[in-house]
């Protein structure tokens, strides 16, 4: 959680965490997502 706010903390006034529970075959379509727009994030 650090990492995120020294990234965005310049950008932004507020900012939430959740879990993000992925499950069933919505895990591997979101995560190829990520992949493929955020590379650094996985």
């Amino acid at each position: 959680f650090e990492a995120i706010f020294e990234r965005v903390k310049n950008q932004c006034d507020l900012f939430w965490l959740e879990n993000l529970n992925l499950r069933g075959g919505f895990k591997k379509t979101i995560m190829d997502y990520i992949s493929g727009k955020y590379p650094d994030l996985v």
